[in-house]
């Protein structure tokens, strides 16, 4: 049957923390974007396709080596105003270009750093990124034990 993820989203804007992390297989990254457009158009939410919005930009992609963790989370929170959910995607070439600290910093806003309690961070954050052997050993979970890190296989298609 699969999880019904605008339910487990709603259920988990109750909570302090809200970002979550969709993954699939890198050859399942079309099917992942799609999925991601259908929840941004169910959800009346804002979409980030991070690899496009470098593209579009000639000094940031000129600085893209330069481009770490505290960063992305400044363009998050730029990119959150006005929304209740940011949909996140194609983060995927600054995670390969960091170094396994700068992962581990991304990793850990995901869990505890991303607060809805703070004013500049209240959106819920949806980031669909390519299944890797670190997001598959990351322990993210909500207040209920249940993971913040979903599989594209586990979730429910939306309508």
């Amino acid at each position: 049957m699969g999880l019904d993820l605008p339910d487990y989203l709603r259920d988990l804007g109750q909570e302090k923390f809200r970002a979550v992390i969709l993954q699939a297989p890198p050859e399942k990254s079309p099917e992942l974007t799609k999925f991601a457009r259908k929840l941004r158009n169910n959800q009346n939410s804002s979409y980030l396709d991070v690899l496009a919005h470098f593209q579009a930009d000639e000094e940031l992609a000129a600085g893209v080596d330069r481009f770490g963790p505290e960063h992305v989370r400044n363009l998050l929170i730029e990119q959150s105003k006005g929304t209740d959910l940011l949909i996140v995607d194609h983060l995927d070439f600054l995670l390969d270009a960091w170094r396994k600290e700068e992962r581990q910093a991304f990793y850990r806003m995901v869990q505890r750093q991303w607060n809805s309690f703070l004013e500049n961070t209240r959106a819920t954050l949806v980031f669909c990124l390519q299944t890797s052997a670190e997001l598959e050993d990351l322990q993210i979970t909500d207040t209920r034990g249940r993971s913040r890190v979903l599989s594209l296989s586990e979730l429910k298609e939306i309508l």
